[in-house]
């Protein structure tokens, strides 16, 4: 089926105190169906590798039951967000900006294809359960069809929760300040603060060695900050406006890796052992020159 879907986005605005003090407050909710998903993947390889091995050993005819690629699958995705940005003026000149959001996404329908795959074709695999499969270090076809199936029921509990990859909740503070007399007219300083929420970077696993998505493990929240200077004058008999401004990005110098992927440690029950992470970029200076006329 095609992939189909809508947004409805509602939404105000208020101003107080003679514009000094604004905000706006959006949210929206969405919906896709048949949206791609990497469906099936995880048991393309390993049913070829069963079908090979039961041609070889069983009947040629198996042979016919190859997959050709992998299966192609989807899933429903279901949405929705909350944004409030709030400006203030204490002073003509100095402006500051509060921006939040939330946002979460429930997926349902996950790959309905593989597991129509998998209800009509495991039945006939498991009619020789302890036949070995060459292709996956020769282990019997029941231990191969039960690692799949813990796959898929993995993939079925994640059904109506929260995407795991994303951060709820957002927010941000910039603030900017224009002198505009003395010795510093034309000068401009400002900053930003902004935080991401905590997101769960992989599961436990339970007693039966498959992953148990009540059991996650929560990555690190994230914090960047950042400062910025700049200069303006007009300049050629006032034709040209002239800006200068030095940005200086991870002001804290925060390098430290941030752990996007985790597995249950191999030694350790519901102990997280991290095994994928995000590069931070180190405190960096962006130096812009700008014309305008």
């Amino acid at each position: 089926d095609f992939s189909t879907g809508q947004t409805i986005d509602y939404g105000f605005k208020a101003s107080f105190f003679q514009g000094k003090l604004s905000g706006k407050l959006s949210w929206f909710e969405s919906s896709q169906q048949n949206a791609r998903a990497v469906g099936g993947t995880s048991i393309s390889g390993d049913s070829n590798a069963i079908w090979e091995a039961l041609a070889d050993t069983v009947d040629e005819s198996f042979r016919a039951r190859f997959l050709n690629g992998t299966i192609t699958d989807t899933m429903d995705i279901v949405a929705e967000g909350l944004e409030v940005n709030i400006g203030y003026r204490p002073l003509p000149q100095w402006r500051i900006s509060l921006l939040g959001s939330r946002n979460e996404a429930v997926r349902d329908r996950i790959q309905p294809s593989a597991r129509l795959y998998m209800e009509e074709n495991f039945p006939d695999m498991l009619q020789y359960p302890d036949v070995l499969v060459p292709d996956l270090s020769s282990r019997p076809i029941s231990d191969v069809v039960n690692d799949m199936q813990n796959r898929m029921n993995f993939v079925i509990a994640q059904e109506g929760r929260l995407q795991p990859e994303m951060r709820e909740w957002k927010f941000s503070v910039l603030t900017n300040y224009d002198f505009t007399e003395g010795s510093l007219d034309g000068f401009n300083a400002g900053g930003y603060i902004n935080w991401q929420d905590e997101s769960t970077i992989g599961y436990a696993f339970d007693d039966i060695g498959a992953v148990n998505v009540d059991a996650p493990f929560i990555g690190d929240s994230l914090l960047d900050t950042g400062l910025h200077f700049g200069y303006r004058k007009k300049i050629r008999n006032d034709k040209i406006d002239w800006k200068i401004q030095l940005n200086i990005r991870n002001l804290l110098d925060d390098t430290d890796p941030v752990a996007v992927r985790a597995d249950e440690h191999p030694t350790q029950n519901d102990v997280a052992q991290n095994w994928a992470y995000r590069i931070v970029e180190p405190r960096s200076f962006v130096l812009t020159n700008t014309f305008y006329w």
